[in-house]
């Protein structure tokens, strides 16, 4: 439960720094345009990198849930066989 709320907390705060940004984007002069946008965009690339580590973890995770579940599956095989 406490992994969602974090990922909740996670795609609100990104959702609201949108809105300040793009405010502060619409609102400035080029200058500041374009230095805004240039972190704006190595945001994107953090976050997607971010993204792909985490889907890499969860893949880890599923593969060894898995792993486990096989495992378990063939124990209780066992042991019905040798009743």
């Amino acid at each position: 439960m406490n992994n969602n709320q974090n990922s909740f907390n996670l795609l609100m705060s990104a959702i609201v720094g949108g809105i300040a940004g793009g405010l502060v984007v619409y609102f400035s002069d080029e200058k500041r345009r374009e230095k805004i946008m240039g972190k704006f965009d190595q945001a994107i690339d953090e976050g997607k990198e971010k993204g792909l580590d985490l889907k890499e973890k969860i893949d880890k995770s599923i593969m060894n849930s898995r792993q486990n579940l096989a495992k378990k599956i063939r124990q209780v095989e066992n042991r019905v066989a040798q009743s």
